[in-house]
C-alpha cells in the first residue's frame, strides 16, 4: 500500500513538474519573440506542446533571420521591415510558423519510428 502511495505521489509531482516546465517555457519563449518582432501565437503553440525543446526551432529561426539579405543589393535586413532599407526591394519575410510546423512534424515523425522500432522489431527479431 505505502509502494502505490509512493508511486502515485511521484507521478503527481512529476506532473506538476511538467505543467510548471511548459508553463515557464512557453513564457520565456514568447517574450523572446515579441522582443525580435516575431510571431507570438506559433511560439506560444511550441512552447506549451514541447517545453524547453521548442528552444531549438526558436534558436533554428533566429539563425535563419539573421541571414536574410535583400536579393537585389545584398544588403542583410532585419525581417522587422517589408523593404530593403539600402535599395527598397521588397522583402521576403521568414514565416516562423511553417519552422515551428515542420519541427512539429519532424518531431511526431521520429516518435513514430520510435514507437514502430519498439512494437515491431522484437517481434520480427523473435526477442520477445
Amino acid at each position: 500500500m505505502w509502494a502505490m502511495l509512493l508511486s502515485m505521489s511521484l507521478v503527481s509531482v512529476l506532473m506538476v513538474f511538467v505543467v510548471v516546465e511548459r508553463v515557464v517555457a512557453t513564457i520565456a519563449i514568447c517574450v523572446i519573440a515579441h522582443r525580435q518582432k516575431m510571431s507570438v501565437s506559433s511560439w506560444a503553440w511550441a512552447g506549451l506542446m514541447f517545453g524547453l525543446w521548442s528552444f531549438l526551432p526558436y534558436t533554428y529561426a533566429k539563425i535563419k533571420i539573421s541571414k536574410n539579405k535583400c536579393r537585389s543589393c545584398g544588403h542583410a535586413v532585419s525581417n522587422v521591415f517589408d523593404f530593403c532599407e539600402n535599395c527598397g526591394e521588397r522583402i521576403k519575410r521568414v514565416n516562423e510558423g511553417k519552422i515551428v510546423l515542420r519541427f512539429i512534424l519532424i518531431y511526431y515523425a521520429v516518435c513514430c519510428v520510435i514507437y514502430a522500432c519498439e512494437t515491431f522489431l522484437p517481434g520480427i527479431m523473435n526477442l520477445s
